[in-house]
């Protein structure tokens, strides 16, 4: 049985997405904010979580967090890129740029409504935002012949900033004040809701006439492709722990499926065709949609 809290999130991500193409004057009022609503949101998460007990998990978990780091930013985008160029090459760099790109910062949101390894996603989270800078221009460059001119430093400086001012932050205010800290995290759900919904307004208001332009040639075949997507990283999370522990299954897969897309928006859309950021905006959709599945699998790995 699905929770009203989901429901309650699914309806206000697709409103405020609609609402991004009906009213694209007044949601280009937030182009400019998504990045700092998701700061918003991983402050949120640093807030929940312990920071001993990440570094414990990290300690822990070192062997397994590595494999997982490895398959995140190396194997699977490496296989999805000559998969789909052997299959569907126009839709190749998508499938290589979307799945190389780092753990999404809204994860341990959804680790923490699941039950999940909360500690575990965050570490995830921290480290492949600290190496994809490193990874992905890599890959781009040998699988795709492609050089991704973007310097390596700004990128470094712009995903040091979403990650580690929010950490800063948040360690900050418990010290000072944890029951500030405490009144926030019990406000923590109606305030994700809203920075969700600010992030999708300021994605796609700059689609909006791109969709009602060209709607059924391009977009109905980028969803269905990034549903595809969403669904490849959730079986490949999913063997990926078979072994494991119902929380790590989970963990492992919210952190292969819910990534950074929005790191891909803005980085595709200076350097690639429309095609690229295109596919990773409509990643939004399966993005939030995964949630009812992945309820499903928690109920199912809890009887295990």
């Amino acid at each position: 049985m699905f929770r009203l809290q989901d429901l309650v999130l699914i309806t206000i991500v697709y409103a405020s997405i609609l609402a991004a193409f009906l009213f694209p004057r007044f949601a280009a009022l937030f182009n400019a904010v998504p990045v700092y609503a998701l700061m918003a949101i991983l402050f949120l998460s640093f807030l929940s979580v312990s920071l001993r007990e990440m570094w414990r998990r990290m300690r822990c978990s070192a062997g397994f967090l590595c494999f997982l780091l490895a398959v995140k930013l190396m194997v699977l985008p490496t296989i999805m890129f000559l998969v789909f160029r052997g299959s569907l090459p126009r839709y190749a760099m998508a499938a290589l740029l979307i799945s190389g790109v780092s753990t999404g910062v809204t994860a341990p949101y959804f680790a923490a409504m699941l039950s999940a390894d909360s500690a575990l996603v965050l570490a995830m989270v921290v480290a492949s935002s600290c190496l994809v800078p490193l990874t992905l221009p890599v890959l781009v460059k040998v699988l795709a012949g492609h050089s991704l001119e973007m310097p390596v430093l700004p990128m470094m400086q712009m995903l040091g900033s979403v990650i580690f001012i929010p950490f800063v932050a948040a360690q900050m205010l418990q010290r000072i004040s944890g029951r500030v800290a405490e009144t926030i995290v019990g406000r923590k759900q109606i305030l994700s809701l809203v920075l969700f919904a600010v992030v999708n307004l300021g994605v796609f208001s700059r689609y909006s006439e791109y969709f009602f332009r060209r709607g059924s040639e391009v977009f109905v075949g980028a969803l269905l492709i990034s549903v595809l997507f969403a669904v490849i990283y959730f079986v490949v999370g999913a063997i990926s722990s078979v072994r494991l522990p119902g929380e790590i299954q989970l963990s492992t897969i919210i952190s292969l499926v819910h990534i950074n897309n929005v790191l891909v928006v803005v980085f595709s859309s200076r350097f690639f065709g429309p095609l690229e950021p295109t596919v990773a905006g409509l990643y939004t959709i399966p993005f939030y949609l995964v949630l009812l599945p992945l309820r499903a699998y928690h109920r199912r790995a809890s009887t295990i």
